[in-house]
């Protein structure tokens, strides 16, 4: 079987609905020497839309046409609902027994005479309602995480993630700051406790001038790699 090398270019993004749309050609030949004539290509529509090209991993579907100039193609990636091991990680640490890990090292400077803030108080004290098989229970489901992240850098260099979802104003994050707080750190507090490398890098303003940004994500000791692709990212400006 020879296989051809496809150069994606994406022409447009929705993201209310989840599409994309562009076109798959070969401008010239790949390394193999090999281009695809497209009104040669046969498929039956929809196709699959593959995570890592894996048949048991489907995001969604694509729908090709042939044309002269290439395979134009839409595609649609399914809307997550679950929270995904990522996401999970990071709620054990503000929602599982790793409070009592805080709680078992301030326990004595919260009883004594400082002043502490009732929101940082109230999150410690959370520790007090998990259990030793609670304990056990977190650090065995954590193992298991960790071992699925261990995976997923097999087939990937680095994850590209938002910094933040969205931001707060500072009488937003008064009014409810532990909830606040959460949705800021949805994508990078799991990097604490899978013991992640990340970076942070700026990337521009949104539409009405709140900063926004990305970070790369990788395994431990992965900083070299990230400091890379950070750099390709935002390059650096002659002083």
């Amino acid at each position: 079987m020879i296989h051809a090398q496809l150069q994606l270019e994406i022409k447009a993004l929705d993201g209310p609905t989840r599409t994309i749309k562009g076109i798959a050609s070969t401008p010239r030949p790949d390394r193999h020497g090999h281009v695809v004539e497209p009104l040669g290509c046969q498929f039956t529509n929809p196709l699959p839309l593959l995570l890592h090209h894996d048949q048991k991993l489907p995001v969604g579907q694509a729908t090709l046409t042939a044309t002269k100039t290439g395979l134009l193609f839409e595609a649609s990636i399914a809307q997550v609902t679950d929270a995904g091991p990522l996401r999970e990680a990071g709620d054990l640490l503000y929602g599982g027994a790793w409070v009592a890990e805080r709680l078992a090292a301030l326990e004595e400077f919260l009883a004594g005479p400082g002043e502490v803030l009732p929101v940082t108080r109230a999150v410690i004290e959370k520790g007090r309602h998990f259990s030793a098989v609670d304990t056990f229970r977190g650090m065995y489901r954590l193992q298991e995480l960790k071992a699925w992240a261990a995976r997923l850098f097999e087939d990937a260099d680095v994850l590209l993630l938002p910094t933040v979802p969205t931001t707060f104003t500072r009488a937003q994050l008064a009014e409810e700051p532990v909830a606040h707080n959460l949705t800021l750190g949805r994508y990078t507090q799991f990097t604490n406790l899978l013991d992640l490398a990340a970076v942070a890098v700026p990337a521009g303003l949104t539409d009405d001038g709140r900063p926004c940004g990305v970070t790369l994500v990788g395994p431990a000791f992965a900083e070299t790699r990230l400091l890379a692709a950070a750099a390709a990212l935002v390059p650096l400006e002659d002083s």
